[in-house]
């Protein structure tokens, strides 16, 4: 073994012994088998692409391939070796590690593992081979038990009362019809993509996904099966608004949710139920066994159509145990334990929930801190999360988070229109990684609002502005604190709230600039003159928006607008005016004061655009909504591993001659406010 990379490719015109290579065969497969035995160092070294793999006349380098997935072409990957049990078990540094196999991977991008093992190893924890064509339910049904018994505070859902008036199909009965719920009815619930199928919703007309999901109910000892698009009458409209407002309650209290994470609608089925899973590859050398362990079922599972689905947040998030269906197994999850098909592990000792890709399923833990910050900050993870998932009517964005937004009102955590509230303020300081397109009928200012993933570095303190909650025409009264009344009284995640903010801070003219920047102009280099010294930064200009500061007489910053919407025909030459409401000015100095120049200072905006309404009696009146959101970072640190952040900071920030235009190459920063701080006034605007 060695820790640095060797002579990696082996040559294509050896000649395989036993369809093995030369290099597959000096590996020491009985080293790595050995239980005891475990090293840090690579013990083989691979610089081929997955389709070199693939294709390999080695039967070893075929098994290979399934673990290097094609994101690693072009990289030089090491195989290393880690014990099993470091990998699935909670008690990892206690077990008997006698009866743990070993496992080889290429490190954390790997697309598996492959275990390696002696035919008479004793072996409680490791990789087992899953039939493809069979789900093991004995398996299953142990986990939901576990979980019953040993659960009861965790993974239940006690704010959330059984649903009342629902309906369920009766998988025991021939006709499979659909029933009104028994008191106290246990059931299955199914989560799946409807996709564009134009099927019948009448009883006993199923699609396969539901007809498989029959069976799995059966298989798991139910006898009922709830199923949204079959189960809620979509003809009669009182009924559909009463079924989607317990949507949450629904999930909440079902015993199990059937998760069909694999396919793209309703007619693919469920894998290992009517159709087949991945089968695992293995091979023998030297008398050792090599077999295929699947990668972790989160990461197909968040590549999965029904993970981009907006219905299946809440309904996953919600559920206090899930089976969820890929084509690589049937993956158990509960609030507190996850256990793959393939993974063989005694029940007691199964991981708890290890990574942070796995909350996106379940609540996070920080939802119980004592402290409201981190609850907060969980809650907009949600947020953030959920923003990036589809809808098929942008009506529903509301309906879809709403049994979510009533959870996170039973940790203290309230929202008004899908946005958290902190210290008394709507968080409204998140922007568009890319344009989206607005959703009528939602606050601009709300996430829910528009189309499309949003990012939220941190929530807001130190805030420059006031807030109150209010109609267009009417103005709310002093000293009241309506945003947390009003969010506090709520039960519904605040879907009966007003719709307008009333925004009281310091507002700027602002005029956005579409900027195509030459060429020959994009490399640039600025010298910072700082108090501290001088500090030079690379950075490339980017075409796009922007918009003009001014912080000294001889000096503007072009600050890039992260725009919410796509802009129109003409953007590319169009210069509009508008409103820029101060949400925060800040300086890291006072975090980091042995890094910072303490003279530079940064804020941040929200952009808002002039819209025309109808106020009360019939008048006119004139309101805001939010466009976009602008970071204007002059700030620099001297710092050199803080040089990358920097980069991200300053890449959308341009300096430019306050008279000429032109870009500079040296940049003095004034001690004390900018320029344009001078002329804010300070002022309350209408944001609906």
């Amino acid at each position: 073994m060695t820790s640095t990379p060797p002579s990696m490719s082996h040559s294509s015109s050896s000649t395989p012994t036993n369809n093995i290579c030369d290099r597959c065969q000096g590996v020491p497969w009985d080293l790595i088998a050995d239980p005891k035995q475990t090293s840090t160092d690579p013990y083989l070294w691979v610089s081929e692409s997955h389709g070199q793999l693939k294709s390999s006349s080695c039967r070893i380098c075929r098994l290979l391939a399934n673990i290097k997935s094609p994101s690693l072409d072009g990289k030089i990957c090491p195989l290393l070796s880690q014990r099993t049990c470091w990998i699935q078990c909670r008690s990892k540094w206690i077990l008997d590690i006698s009866q743990s196999s070993n496992l080889v991977h290429f490190g954390d991008e790997s697309r598996g593992t492959i275990e390696v093992s002696r035919p008479d190893q004793i072996i409680n924890i490791g990789i087992q081979r899953i039939d493809p064509e069979h789900v093991s339910f004995k398996r299953l049904q142990d986990c939901v038990s576990y979980c019953r018994q040993n659960h009861s505070r965790v993974c239940i859902r006690p704010t959330f009362q059984p649903a009342s008036g629902f309906r369920v199909i009766n998988c025991t009965d021939p006709a499979q019809r659909i029933v009104p719920a028994p008191p106290e009815c246990k059931y299955a619930a199914l989560s799946y993509v409807w996709g564009n199928t134009t099927r019948s919703c009448s009883s006993g007309v199923y699609p396969q996904v539901i007809v498989d999901a029959i069976n799995v109910t059966l298989s798991m000892g139910l006898q009922y099966l709830w199923v949204d698009r079959h189960c809620i009458d979509q003809n009669n409209a009182m009924d559909k608004h009463n079924q989607i407002s317990q949507m949450g309650n629904i999930y909440a209290n079902s015993e199990i949710t059937i998760i069909a994470s694999a396919g793209t609608d309703a007619t693919y089925g469920l894998p290992g139920i009517s159709r087949p899973r991945k089968q695992q590859s293995g091979e023998v050398i030297n008398g050792i066994s090599l077999l295929e362990g699947f990668p972790h079922p989160v990461h197909a599972v968040k590549e999965s159509a029904w993970a981009r689905r907006g219905w299946t947040y809440q309904e996953a998030f919600l559920s206090p145990r899930r089976l969820v269906f890929t084509d690589y197994g049937v993956w158990y999850l509960c609030d507190k334990i996850c256990l793959a098909e393939h993974e063989k592990v005694p029940i007691t000792k199964i991981s708890s929930l290890p990574t942070f890709e796995i909350r996106t399923f379940t609540p996070h833990p920080d939802l119980d801190d004592r402290y409201v910050a981190p609850r907060t900050r969980a809650a907009n993870d949600m947020i953030v999360e959920y923003s990036r998932r589809e809808l098929r009517y942008a009506s529903d964005a509301l309906d879809a988070m709403l049994g979510v937004l009533q959870f996170l009102e039973t940790k203290g955590v309230y929202s008004i229109w899908g946005t958290v509230i902190y210290e008394e303020r709507p968080v409204i300081n998140w922007q568009h990684k890319h344009p989206g397109k607005r959703r009528p009928g939602f606050p601009s200012w709300s996430p829910l609002g528009w189309e499309g993933p949003i990012k939220l570095e941190n929530f807001l303190g130190y805030n420059d502005f006031e807030v109150a909650l209010g109609e267009k025409s009417e103005t709310p009264l002093p000293g009241q604190n309506p945003i947390s009344t009003t969010a506090a009284g709520l039960a519904k995640g605040g879907k009966d709230a007003p719709r307008f903010l009333h925004l009281t801070g310091y507002v700027v003219d602002l005029l956005l600039e579409n900027i195509q920047w030459a060429d020959s102009r994009k490399s640039h280099q600025t010298t910072f003159h700082l108090a501290a010294g001088e500090y030079k930064h690379n950075h490339t200009l980017s075409d796009g928006t922007y918009a003009s500061l001014r912080i000294s007489p001889e000096t503007s910053v072009l600050a890039k607008a992260k725009l919410d919407g796509a802009e129109g025909p003409g953007a590319s030459t169009r210069t509009r005016p508008v409103l820029g409401l101060l949400l925060r000015r800040y300086s890291d100095d006072a975090y980091y004061p042995h890094l910072m120049d303490p003279t530079v200072k940064n804020a941040d905006f929200l952009l808002l655009e002039r819209r025309q309404g109808g106020g009360g009696s019939g008048a006119w009146c004139w309101y805001y909504e939010r466009i976009g959101y602008l970071e204007c970072k002059i700030r620099a640190q001297e710092e050199e591993q803080q040089q990358e952040r920097e980069k991200d900071y300053l890449q959308d920030t341009v300096f430019v001659d306050g008279v000429s235009g032109d870009v500079l190459d040296d940049v003095s920063i004034p001690r004390g406010d900018p320029l344009w701080r001078e002329g804010a006034g300070w002022r309350t605007v209408v944001v609906g």
